[in-house]
């Protein structure tokens, strides 16, 4: 499981750090709202999306709950259904399942 989720991170930090993400780059927008954005890319296993987002409160509020909240995030952000910690497999990884509600395009879907 640790592997996996090392994996992962190395991916999406290299995503992250391409030239040209700051941009959307080589990513189609699919639509725009006053406070938030999302756009699209076609990867090997997938598409992703990438959201971008105003959100009406404190940074680090935010940041300490997605953190060391996440079993309450949907009593206070209206476009998650449930959230819940699985296992804590660290002090730095922990297994989750959510569920985001629809948000523009995207359905709503379960991950873990």
């Amino acid at each position: 499981m640790i592997k996996i989720a090392n994996e992962v991170f190395d991916e999406a930090f290299a995503l992250y750090n391409e030239p040209g993400f700051e941009a959307y780059d080589g990513w189609k927008k699919e639509t725009e709202t006053d406070t938030s954005t999302v756009h699209t890319r076609q990867m090997p296993y997938g598409k992703l999306f990438a959201l971008r987002a105003t959100i009406p409160w404190n940074f680090e509020k935010v940041f300490h709950e997605q953190w060391h909240g996440l079993d309450t995030v949907a009593t206070w952000n209206e476009n998650i259904v449930f959230s819940s910690t699985l296992k804590k497999i660290n002090e730095n990884i922990d297994v989750v399942h959510y569920a985001n509600k629809d948000v523009l395009m995207v359905k709503s879907r379960d991950y873990y």
